[in-house]
């Protein structure tokens, strides 16, 4: 590193790393730091903020909120959020997670008691709506979460999930049709202060002391699996944060789904895009579309036993020609033998 004085431009893309390490500065223990990232209430101004202006503002409360990138224990004022703009958002209700005690550990092997759910579900709020978990960088949020319910009678967790439809419309269409033919699923984030194993019983605070009934690195490992009394081993997670909530194809949680597009009434477009119009063709035209669809029924099944009979005599001339072939194949193959032997 001494001779870094005489270095050219050129040679910087190589030797960079070495000048960060010998520029870096490293603080004591005693020594007063500053940062310079955001807290929530620098990004935006949250005592003026209202559900109209979110649309403008969304993104930054993400990034605020993020595991990464802010702080994740913020509590978000559910008074932010009201009322939302659904000309900017799509509203979408979603069944976020369900307790453990009426409705049994998700298919991952993670479990949720209702008291943990009923005390902690509320971290939801503020924090972004995924597509398929892509939550390692809070640019990838389509949207954000605006509200979260404990239903005690139900035994689960509601949410609000905003999908900003004027910045991500091809996503916003895809979780409307997915609504629609109810294939659409939702997922949980979720960070555990504890987690305690449901086969020994062994409670971990830490990565290093999970036991080996639930760390997926062992050999041992039952975690998520069916055991000989019919109940899938899990985890029993308490001291919840929750950091994001996503639309998925396969939610761990099978429960775990939108459930209705929210104010129609407020927004008629809204009505009207998830609406669909069908066109009831007169007689004559019904007439036509039925015989075309005769004809092609028709059609397809004289093609089917016209190629079921090819296939039959092919089979029988195929199998012909095997048995006369036989004899040549094995006297080729014996020449080829004798011929490589010498």
């Amino acid at each position: 590193m001494n001779h870094l004085g005489l270095l050219g431009i050129e040679n910087l893309n190589e030797v960079w790393p070495q000048i960060v390490h010998a520029m870096t500065i490293k603080p004591g223990k005693d020594d007063v730091v500053a940062r310079a990232s955001m807290t929530v209430e620098d990004a935006v101004d949250l005592n003026n903020l209202t559900g109209n202006e979110l649309h403008r503002f969304w993104q930054q409360i993400v990034t605020a909120t993020h595991i990464d990138t802010g702080n994740p224990h913020f509590q978000v004022k559910p008074e932010l959020f009201t009322p939302p703009d659904l000309r900017h958002f799509l509203a979408v209700r979603c069944r976020a997670v369900s307790a453990v005690e009426k409705h049994g550990p998700n298919v991952n092997g993670d479990a949720f008691p209702a008291e943990e759910l009923k005390q902690y579900h509320n971290s939801l709020i503020g924090k972004g709506f995924y597509i398929e978990h892509a939550s390692f960088d809070p640019r990838n949020a389509v949207g954000i979460i605006a509200h979260s319910q404990w239903l005690d009678d139900a035994q689960y967790v509601v949410s609000v999930a905003l999908t900003d439809k004027i910045k991500f419309p091809r996503e916003a269409a895809m979780i409307k049709q997915g609504l629609a033919g109810k294939t659409a699923g939702v997922s949980i984030g979720c960070i555990a202060g504890e987690a305690q194993c449901s086969i020994c019983g062994n409670i971990a605070k830490k990565r290093y002391e999970v036991c080996s009934c639930m760390d997926r690195s062992s050999p041992f490992c039952k975690k998520g699996k069916r055991l000989p009394n019919g109940i899938i081993a899990h985890d029993i997670c308490k001291k919840l944060v929750f950091y994001e909530l996503s639309y998925t194809r396969a939610p761990a949680d099978r429960d775990a789904r939108p459930q209705m597009v929210l104010g129609a009434e407020a927004a008629p477009e809204e009505a009207k895009e998830i609406t669909p119009t069908v066109a009831v063709p007169d007689q004559a035209e019904l007439s036509k579309q039925v015989n075309k669809e005769v004809d092609q029924t028709v059609k397809s099944f004289i093609h089917k036993l016209i190629k079921g009979e090819i296939d039959r005599r092919l089979a029988d001339d195929l199998r012909g020609l095997q048995v006369n072939l036989r004899p040549i194949i094995k006297q080729l193959v014996r020449q080829y033998q004798i011929g490589k032997s010498s």
